[in-house]
């Protein structure tokens, strides 16, 4: 079964735009965005894209290659295809492991004899049927050069992308941290982070300003940014530095999400941040079931 394709485009904005007028009537919306990368999928309530459009020229490489992904039944099926696919002639183009694009997203990628990117997916709502380690995801697996591992408490697990010298973190932890109040909200939104198996980047523990000056707080959060698969935002108090972390992940391309401890539907949030983030999630609960299934509570935002 096919799990989703993805399309080349000149033009990648005027061809999203087309596509989402002309699967309208499909049931088809715009459902995620990886950098220039835009994802569309039916209305269901869940992250899933199964219909994804690219820009054919990145970082000045030309691709006119076509990517698509077979979905496997499971996590042995997908190693299955990676070791059929390479005896066959196939140019490995990511080993089996977990990606970063949704939890439990469980993937290998095999170039054929043409060029085109083929892949075996498990469905990632589903559980696991064996154990992995975490890869880092294609479209955010190289957003920079790391100046060494740091980030979180010292047991925090990292991971080191073999051959680039990259410290790899799952998420980088935005938010305040000035005030008893915002570090409690903090270490509730890091627990649910940490209990389903994430590994963090916690500015707050990385480097004191007091002992190694601005600028090198400033290179040291810069660096985590660039090197976690994702952002999640803690949105309290609209504090100015996370607004910053927040657009500058957008910028490049490093998907973000925003945490809000108790959002309510109505909610007042600043249309840049709205449109920065994939979604909002409403507390401990509502991230801790994304986590689990893929899905949460989407709260209809106020945006000004």
């Amino acid at each position: 079964m096919l799990d989703h394709l993805t399309l080349h485009a000149l033009d990648c904005e005027r061809s999203v735009a087309f596509y989402e007028r002309a699967l309208s009537p499909l049931g088809y919306v715009r459902k995620v965005r990886h950098g220039a990368v835009v994802g569309f999928g039916v209305d269901d309530g869940t992250p899933r894209a199964d219909f994804y459009v690219a820009p054919a020229e990145q970082d000045g490489r030309r691709s006119d290659a076509t990517h698509i992904a077979f979905r496997a039944a499971g996590r042995d099926s997908v190693g299955a295809f990676y070791d059929a696919a390479i005896a066959a002639g196939g140019k490995g183009n990511g080993t089996p492991g977990l990606r970063a694009y949704h939890p439990g997203y469980y993937a290998a990628f095999v170039l054929d004899p043409d060029g085109n990117n083929v892949e075996a997916v498990t469905d990632w709502s589903h559980p696991s049927d064996s154990p992995a380690r975490m890869v880092p995801a294609a479209a955010v697996s190289d957003h920079g050069h790391s100046h060494g591992c740091g980030g979180g408490h010292a047991s925090d697990a990292v991971d080191v992308v073999a051959g680039t010298g990259h410290c790899r973190h799952n998420v980088y932890v935005a938010g305040p941290f000035f005030n008893d109040e915002q570090v409690a909200d903090m270490e509730r939104l890091e627990a649910v982070l940490e209990s389903h198996g994430k590994t963090l980047f916690k500015p707050r523990f990385v480097s004191e300003i007091g002992e190694v000056g601005p600028r090198r707080c400033f290179l040291d959060d810069i660096r985590g940014i660039r090197d976690a698969d994702m952002v999640i935002a803690n949105l309290m108090d609209e504090d100015s530095g996370t607004m910053f972390e927040i657009g500058y992940a957008y910028a490049h391309g490093i998907p973000v999400y925003g945490y809000l401890d108790g959002l309510a539907p109505g909610a007042h949030v600043n249309l840049m941040i709205a449109q920065s983030v994939e979604t909002v999630f409403s507390g401990p609960d509502d991230l801790a079931q994304w986590l689990e299934t893929g899905r949460h509570h989407e709260v209809g935002l106020s945006q000004f």
